[in-house]
């Protein structure tokens, strides 16, 4: 259960990266 919470936030935090990313570029 904490390691499926830890990585469903893992996947939201990548999701802003790439968003990031997508902006910066």
């Amino acid at each position: 259960m904490l390691g499926s919470k830890m990585q469903r936030r893992d996947v939201s935090k990548t999701k802003d990266v790439v968003s990031f990313f997508l902006l910066v570029t």
